[in-house]
């Protein structure tokens, strides 16, 4: 690119923005040299229909690990009513060994699905 071709697209882009047309995000990259950079803000991510779905698929899945990791424990260790009554030792054991279990069978499952469906599919099924 010639530094006065990217000069004037700036300029016209900065045009448009000043006569009050709204830009969505596609439309705000701007390439200089090598380089492309995205001015983006969390409107025009939110705008986006597939980053919002990425990103509701993301809270659930991380709110539903947190909530486990959290909860498992205790109700492990509880003796009564319906506690499992697990030293911590153990506790720790088990845990260990379903995190190096779910990193296994996530990488397996996730690469397998992503030849499959691709990146986008793959993150919206992956948090249900």
């Amino acid at each position: 690119h010639r530094p006065s071709t990217a000069r004037s697209s700036l300029i016209s882009g900065l045009a448009a923005l000043e006569e009050g047309e709204k830009k969505s995000f596609r439309d705000s990259v701007k390439s200089s040299g090598d380089e492309t950079q995205a001015s983006a803000n969390i409107s025009s991510l939110m705008g986006n229909k597939r980053v919002r779905e990425c990103l509701t698929s993301y809270w659930c899945m991380t709110f539903a690990s947190t909530a486990a990791g959290e909860v498992f424990p205790l109700f492990a260790m509880a003796r009564k009513p319906g506690g499992l009554g697990v030293e911590e030792t153990a506790i720790g054991v088990i845990g260990a060994g379903s995190g190096l279990l779910f990193c296994v069978c996530q990488y397996f499952i996730f690469a397998s699905s992503m030849k499959r469906l691709g990146l986008h599919k793959t993150m919206v099924y992956s948090g249900f």
